[in-house]
């Protein structure tokens, strides 16, 4: 899953970061695994993966 930013900042909002482990829970629920939501913008990004962010635990909320 991809999310393109437009801008400029590839750094995920907090907001955001809850937004992706919120769908990564939703899709679990139905059976499906979702490996890595990028933040994009022009030819930069950033890896909920690789950045452990599916994992952090956050106070805010959308």
């Amino acid at each position: 899953m991809a999310h393109n930013n437009p801008s400029g900042n590839v750094k995920p909002s907090e907001n955001d970061i809850y937004f992706g482990q919120q769908v990564k829970k939703a899709l679990t629920i139905c059976g499906i695994d979702l490996i890595d939501f990028f933040v994009i913008y022009s030819d930069d990004y950033t890896s909920f993966a690789e950045k452990n962010y599916f994992n952090l635990n956050l106070r805010s909320r959308i």
